[in-house]
Order: C-alpha cells, then sequence, then structure tokens
C-alpha cells in the first residue's frame, strides 16, 4: 500500500510540475498573441493611411491630367498661340540672363560693388 501510495504522490506531483509549466507556457502564449493582435492593428492602420494618401495623390494626378487635357484641347484649337507664349517667355529670359551677366564676374562671381 505505501508504494502504490509513493507512486500517486509521485505521478501527482509531476503532474502539478506539468500543469505549472503548461500554465507559464500559455502565459507566453498569451502575451505573444497580444504583441500580434498589436502588431496587426498597427498594420492595419497602417494600410488604411497608405490608401488614403494614394486616394490623395491619384486625385492630384487626375487635376494635372484635366489640365493636360485642357492644353491640349487650347493647343489644338490655337496651335500658334503657346509658339507667341513660348517666345515671350525666352525673350525674358534670354534679356534677364543678359542683365545679370552685367552685373555678376563669370569667373569669380564678384559684383561691381564687392569688386
Amino acid at each position: 500500500m505505501e508504494e502504490l501510495s509513493e507512486t500517486l504522490k509521485t505521478g501527482i506531483e509531476a503532474t502539478y510540475i506539468d500543469l505549472e509549466k503548461l500554465e507559464r507556457a500559455s502565459g507566453v502564449t498569451k502575451e505573444a498573441m497580444q504583441g500580434v493582435s498589436v502588431g496587426a492593428n498597427d498594420t492595419a492602420l497602417a494600410v488604411q493611411d497608405q490608401l488614403l494618401q494614394t486616394e490623395e495623390i491619384q486625385k492630384k494626378v487626375d487635376v494635372v491630367n484635366d489640365a493636360n487635357e485642357q492644353i491640349v484641347r487650347q493647343y489644338a484649337a490655337d496651335p500658334f498661340r503657346f509658339k507667341k507664349t513660348e517666345i515671350r517667355t525666352w525673350r525674358y529670359w534670354y534679356k534677364k540672363s543678359r542683365s545679370i551677366s552685367k552685373k555678376w564676374c563669370r569667373c569669380c562671381g564678384k559684383t561691381p560693388d564687392t569688386g
């Protein structure tokens, strides 16, 4: 009887030790699952934010496309209109560059004032 009692006691102790290990392991698993849950939530928020940014970018692309289509239509209606604008722009920058070159020395970058 004493031997049977000792065997039962040893079995109960082993079962208790296994239960403690299982409890610790379940605690670690629970913490890990909470981490996964937080990570999944962060990922979902990041994806949602990225989607909103993508929508904003698409709106800007649509605006640019609309402007481009309008320019193409205007150019088709009056092709010489843009040539005149380009010539005026070129003349403006040419005159501006000539006036700048008179004020700045090309080799050293000094002005007549700083001599």
